[in-house]
């Protein structure tokens, strides 16, 4: 059975909710986290299943996503590993949405 609404409310939970989802900075949200949750997947696929403690999704920038690792030997192997992730990824999210992935190191991110 549906609720009454309050005396003075305009629109329902769901309503408003649908109408938080049309914004376009909260589809921007939206794509930026499906980019962070695909790159955390094929990073755990190709680098191990310790991924998350040697390398996390950054921000994403334009078409660039960061990918922020532990230490300076983990950027290498990631780099290394660019082309493949970023066809990964790509396949995952749409082509259009990311065009390059840069690696950054911050030791400090995990203290």
């Amino acid at each position: 059975m549906p609720r009454k609404r309050r005396a003075g409310a305009s629109a329902t939970l769901g309503e408003l909710m649908h109408r938080l989802a049309q914004r376009p900075d909260m589809q921007v949200v939206q794509r930026h986290a499906a980019i962070a949750d695909a790159l955390a997947a094929v990073l755990a696929e190709l680098v191990g299943p310790d991924a998350p403690l040697r390398c996390r999704p950054g921000p994403v920038t334009g078409g660039q996503a960061t990918l922020i690792c532990r230490s300076p030997a983990v950027a290498v192997r990631v780099h290394n590993l660019q082309p493949e992730l970023l066809a990964r990824v790509r396949a995952c999210t749409g082509s259009g949405q990311i065009t390059s992935i840069r690696t950054t190191v911050r030791s400090e991110a995990w203290e």
